[in-house]
């Protein structure tokens, strides 16, 4: 079965932003007797063929691909129909496709839904086919909430832990809940380059986090509805990368002037250095 999980305000940002543009994700190298995606370095030529090659995972045919020039990201090269609604980028440096987008796929609607399981088998067959390596991830099922302007649209989202640490790397696929077809697929493989032992403990974080949101000064203004959730997890952010605890808080806090927490409702991110304790960001 399928784990669902609910976004917190960050992920769903970002998740939006993902969706509509399709702008993120590194992939493996093929192995096998299938296209190769990734190659040591690309030219416009290469893209082209790399798009082509993505084209048929998606199952179209038929379709003109012409590289963008006119794209204003340095890094990529972008892949498009002549109609602008397929979208490949492909990685100048190392030549390996990083997305994948459908606005098709994306966009279309209806009252018929496939089940979850087969959007995840779908899901799935398209990740093999794109050459992404799976062994070790873990698959869940993500919600952008019902007023999301994706609810049509199945998340499906691959994700690696090991020594109880999150790691950046990830494959993330939109399947249409109508037609089951490929809306997005992003992948990222990020090496890790720091180290995976916390210095400062989970309880050490929770206290620094706790602190930095001023609980224990407002007392009974607020109220808990949850234990605070720390996990460990690395950051990566343009190539610097850092161990850090991010402490999730649920709570109600009184509105201003009144006496008891009857008021606002909380949903708070703390990130917490987990080496130095230093508290890098507070998410609302």
């Amino acid at each position: 079965m399928l784990k669902n999980k609910k976004l917190n305000a960050t992920m769903i940002t970002v998740g939006l932003i993902l969706l509509v543009s399709g702008v993120l994700a590194a992939l493996e190298l093929y192995n096998g007797s299938a296209v190769v995606i990734g190659r040591a370095s690309a030219d416009k030529e290469k893209a082209l063929e790399n798009g082509r090659a993505a084209v048929d995972a998606l199952g179209e045919s038929n379709v003109d691909l012409e590289v963008l020039d006119s794209y204003p990201i340095d890094e990529f090269y972008a892949v498009g129909d002549k109609d602008r609604k397929l979208l490949i980028k492909v990685k100048k440096s190392d030549g390996k496709t990083i997305s994948v987008s459908n606005s098709d796929a994306i966009n279309e609607s209806g009252n018929k839904r496939i089940p979850a399981d087969e959007a995840s088998g779908k899901a799935t067959q398209f990740a093999e086919k794109m050459g992404v390596n799976l062994d070790g991830f873990t698959l869940a099922q993500e919600s952008l909430g019902a007023d999301s302007p994706a609810k049509n649209l199945y998340i499906f989202k691959w994700t690696k832990t090991e020594k109880g640490v999150l790691l950046p790397s990830y494959t993330e696929i939109a399947v249409n809940m109508g037609s089951g077809k490929i809306a997005t697929f992003n992948s990222v493989d990020i090496p890790i380059t720091v180290p995976l032992e916390p210095k400062k403990t989970r309880v050490e974080a929770v206290d620094l986090a706790v602190n930095t949101l001023g609980l224990a000064d407002k007392g009974d203004k607020v109220k808990m509805l949850a234990q605070p959730d720390a996990a460990l997890r690395v950051v990566d952010k343009k190539g610097i990368q850092a161990l850090v605890w991010v402490v999730d808080f649920k709570y109600i806090e009184a509105l201003s002037g009144t006496a008891d927490a009857g008021g606002i409702g909380r949903l708070v991110s703390i990130v917490v250095d987990a080496n130095t304790g230093e508290v890098l960001q507070k998410v609302q």
